[in-house]
């Protein structure tokens, strides 16, 4: 298989993406998917539209992450959220579901921080996966590995017929490579960091990087020895080192592939990964003035409608398409007033509440279930 053929999808989407990341999309989509991609050295938002292409992007090269683990939980969850609002006001939307990934086998130690820094930051999470198998989204390899050069760790996924049969993880990746360069060149490690990043610099200081290389070249000996994996295929900021696949491939000795730009691979496989979420459904039975002063602050009339005395509030909350048709059952229902709720953008509707008595607010839920349980077009 040429580079071409492996990789011509993958690099019309992220030629796509870095279009967008410099001008954004603003059109009407019913949804919209985020892939969060919180990276030892940089961090990357990636926005796809309802047809599942990038309409927005942003990356900033940050220290929140240090081998794959969450060290800034606080500075983590403030660079997320600007990022998020940056992207909301170019979209002129609100970005609500989000997916995010991790280390392979590192769920078990960072997976929560990583889940609570994207939750903290504003988004609903969809989906946390590990980060070569949310590249596959993008790349569709078959079978072979695929292999993410992070800037703290070298993860792989092994793929069998299309499906992940292995992944792993280890502690190695453009940190190191920015140490040693920092040794060599008697560089503060920043200073490192931005030498290693200018392309016009590859060529000198691959000689000087190549022991380092082929170190990640043995640990992907290891941890696909095995297996029969007959290609590599590189994803991650690190790999953006020209020549970096010919030091692996003749370490490997298996032919090793990489795509135009592989930074932004794993976080559009990320943002493909994001799913909507189900209908969900809650009643507050005999809500307080505070909570009924929150949505009454949020509801979409205004102070045009005012609440009055009421035993219970009924949520909703979906996709748009279907919080509109659950709108219009709980309208045709007797006893209860329905409001849409607002998010922080406050062209964005996020919630529906059912105002109302408890029997009728009951019964409301009830028939929007019965008809999303239906799934029929006609409501």
């Amino acid at each position: 298989m040429s580079e071409e053929l492996a990789f011509a999808e993958c690099d019309r989407l992220v030629r796509e993406f870095e279009q967008v990341v410099k001008k954004p999309v603003k059109k009407r989509s019913s949804i919209y998917y985020t892939g969060v991609d919180l990276g030892t050295a940089c961090v990357v938002l990636a926005v796809l539209d309802e047809n599942r292409r990038p309409v927005a992007g942003a990356y900033r090269y940050a220290d929140v992450v240090r081998d794959g683990m969450v060290v800034d939980y606080i500075g983590a969850i403030r660079l997320v959220r600007e990022m998020k609002e940056e992207l909301e006001e170019k979209l002129g939307t609100e970005l609500i579901y989000a997916a995010a990934a991790i280390p392979p086998g590192t769920d078990a130690l960072d997976g929560g921080a990583i889940k609570n820094v994207v939750q903290g930051a504003g988004f609903e999470i969809t989906a946390l996966l590990d980060e070569p198998t949310a590249a596959n989204q993008i790349l569709k390899i078959q079978n072979g590995a695929v292999v993410d050069i992070g800037g703290g760790t070298t993860g792989i996924s092994i793929l069998e017929n299309g499906k992940v049969i292995n992944v792993d993880d280890e502690a190695t990746g453009g940190t190191h490579f920015s140490l040693v360069l920092a040794g060599a060149y008697k560089l503060p490690f920043s200073e490192a960091e931005i030498y290693k990043r200018d392309k016009k610099n590859h060529k000198e200081i691959l000689p000087v990087l190549k022991p380092v290389i082929e170190k990640v070249a043995s640990i992907i000996s290891r941890q696909i020895e095995g297996y029969n994996v007959q290609g590599l295929y590189l994803v991650g900021g690190t790999c953006c080192l020209s020549g970096i696949e010919d030091i692996i491939g003749k370490k490997t000795g298996i032919p090793t592939y990489k795509p135009e730009n592989p930074m932004f691979v794993t976080p559009l496989g990320i943002a493909m990964s994001c799913t909507e979420q189900e209908m969900e459904y809650r009643i507050i039975k005999s809500p307080s003035r505070g909570t009924l002063e929150i949505l009454a602050r949020r509801k979409g009339s205004g102070n045009a409608v005012k609440l009055e005395d009421v035993d219970a509030v009924g949520l909703v909350q979906g996709r748009l398409i279907e919080m509109v048709c659950a709108a219009d059952v709980a309208e045709k229902a007797v006893g209860v007033t329905v409001e849409d709720i607002r998010g922080s953008c406050p062209q964005h509707m996020i919630m529906l509440a059912i105002f109302g008595d408890t029997a009728s607010v009951e019964a409301a839920l009830e028939e929007i279930r019965r008809r999303e349980k239906e799934g029929a077009e006609e409501w």
